[in-house]
């Protein structure tokens, strides 16, 4: 009789994991509030509807000198993850540095209207011809 309670765990088990599983691959969109974003002309990404883009993911690497940026497309009040999203990557071979990059936003004043740390990156983004769009919105 424990043998049969374990296999029925054993089975439950791998049908709650793969229902979860299920769950997370059909949940593609994430919801956040409000914060700057660059709005395009025309999307860049394969979404017709996605002209406004949001930084979603910075890395700061100070040991390698590096930062890794990753902006989605910003649909609706919510990340769009369907797609893939545009990444850039300064290091030690790019104009401006990782490095150089990091020292100035940190060293940056980010209390201005309009200076904030993801407003800063995006308009970087814009400089250095990876996106180019209009920087809007207000730090949360």
């Amino acid at each position: 009789m424990n043998i049969r309670r374990l296999t029925m765990t054993r089975r439950t088990s791998r049908l709650l994991l793969s229902g979860l599983m299920g769950v997370l691959i059909v949940v593609s969109v994430i919801r956040t509030r409000a914060q700057d974003v660059v709005t395009v002309a025309a999307p860049i990404i394969a979404i017709p509807s996605a002209t406004v883009l949001r930084l979603a993911r910075v890395e700061l690497n100070t040991l390698l000198g590096t930062v890794q940026v990753s902006v989605y497309p910003w649909v609706g009040g919510a990340f769009v993850t369907t797609g893939p999203p545009v990444n850039v990557t300064y290091n030690g071979s790019t104009t401006p540095t990782g490095m150089s990059l990091i020292i100035a936003l940190n060293t940056a004043d980010l209390s201005t209207p309009g200076n904030s740390l993801e407003a800063r990156l995006l308009k970087r983004l814009i400089l250095d011809g990876h996106l180019s769009g209009v920087v809007s919105g207000s730090p949360q």
